[in-house]
C-alpha cells in the first residue's frame, strides 16, 4: 500500500522485527508474542502485507507448540488477507500450513489433501515461484507418505530438491519473511528426501512413519 513517508519508516521498522524474530533463538513463547506485536502494530497501520506475513509466523510457531486452534486462526486470517489482497503467494502459504496443521496435529489426510489442492489453485498464478512450489511439493510427499504411497513421496520430495537447487535468496527480501518451518532451502528439501527415503524403509519394513496412523487404521 502507498504510505506517508513516516508510516513507510513504521513500516520497514516492522519488517525488520519480523526477519529478525524469524531468526531468533528466544523462547518458543516469547517469539509468539513478538509475532502477535507486530500483527497487532501493522494492523494500526494499515499494512495488509505485513499483517499476513506476521500471522503466518504466528500460525506457524502455534504449530510448534501445538496448538491446532491457534494455528487454525492464524492462518486463516493470513487467508483472508491474501485473499482482499490478491496475493496469490500468501494464499498458496497458507493452504500449505493449513494442510500440514491437518496432518500434523490431526491426522487428517483427507483434510491434508483437501488444502494441499487449494495451494495449487493458488499456485497456478506463480508458475516460477520455485520456493512456494517447493513447499507444495514437500507437502505433497508428507501426504503420500502417510498414506504409503513411497514412489510418489520420493518422487514429490526429489522435485522440492530440484526447483530450489542453486537458488540464492537475499537476506531482507520478501521471501526471507516466511517463517522457518514451511521455509524450504535446498538443504531442507535435501533433507526431506532423506526423512521419505527412511520412513519409506519403515513402511516396507512392516511399520508406519512414525507419528502416523496406518492407511488402515485412518479408515476404521
Amino acid at each position: 500500500p502507498s504510505l506517508e513517508p513516516e508510516a513507510q519508516a513504521q513500516a520497514e521498522a516492522l519488517r525488520a522485527q519480523l526477519f529478525a524474530l524469524r531468526i531468533s533463538t528466544a523462547s518458543l513463547e516469547r517469539r509468539r508474542r513478538g509475532a502477535e506485536s507486530i500483527y497487532a502494530s501493522a494492523e494500526l497501520l494499515g499494512h495488509p502485507p505485513l499483517m499476513a506475513a506476521a500471522a503466518q509466523l504466528a500460525g506457524s510457531l502455534a504449530l510448534v507448540a501445538a496448538e491446532l486452534p491457534a494455528a487454525r486462526r492464524w492462518f486463516g486470517l493470513a487467508l483472508d488477507l491474501g485473499e482482499q489482497t490478491r496475493d496469490p503467494s500468501v494464499i498458496a502459504y497458507a493452504w500449505q500450513a493449513l494442510g500440514a496443521a491437518a496432518l500434523d496435529l490431526e491426522l487428517d489426510l483427507d483434510a491434508g489433501r483437501w488444502a494441499s489442492q487449494r495451494s495449487r489453485s493458488a499456485l497456478a498464478q506463480l508458475p516460477t515461484d520455485t520456493r512456494a512450489w517447493a513447499l507444495e511439493l514437500i507437502l505433497e510427499a508428507r501426504l503420500h507418505l502417510a498414506a504409503g504411497e513411497l514412489d510418489l513421496a520420493e518422487g514429490r520430495a526429489r522435485e522440492a530438491v530440484a526447483r530450489v537447487a542453486g537458488e540464492v535468496v537475499q537476506p531482507g527480501s520478501a521471501a526471507t519473511l516466511r517463517p522457518p518451518m514451511m521455509f524450504p532451502s535446498t538443504g531442507v528439501a535435501r533433507s526431506s528426501v532423506v526423512v521419505v527415503m527412511s520412513c519409506s524403509s519403515s513402511v516396507v519394513g512392516g511399520g508406519h512413519p512414525p507419528g502416523r496412523r496406518a492407511p488402515a487404521d485412518q479408515a476404521s
